[in-house]
């Protein structure tokens, strides 16, 4: 993990994940906290950046299939309406912290 956390700021989950667009996975990691989700990029993909979520401007989150069949994928909603889909191990135990 690159990304240094908040003063306070408790690490609740960090799993390898990808994220998808349209045709293609950026491959990182998705780290959950008690107050953000954050998905930082490996540093040998083309694509390099972070993402940085407040919990709050969650609005929805739900399971999704990759590739139409694969149950390893979750899409997030915020309250601005973007949409944000990453396939990540662990799928049921990201989605029950970010539900509570």
């Amino acid at each position: 993990m690159y990304t240094n956390l908040k003063d306070g700021e408790k690490l609740l989950f960090e799993s390898n994940a990808n994220l998808l667009k349209k045709f293609k996975a950026i491959g990182g990691k998705l780290i959950f906290t008690d107050s953000r989700l954050i998905f930082e990029t490996d540093s040998l993909d083309l694509e390099t950046g972070l993402i940085s979520i407040n919990n709050n401007k969650i609005k929805d989150v739900k399971s999704v299939n990759t590739l139409g069949i694969i149950p390893n994928g979750i899409e997030l909603e915020l309250e601005s309406g973007e949409k944000f889909r990453f396939a990540v191990w662990k799928r049921k135990e990201l989605l029950k912290l970010i539900n509570k």
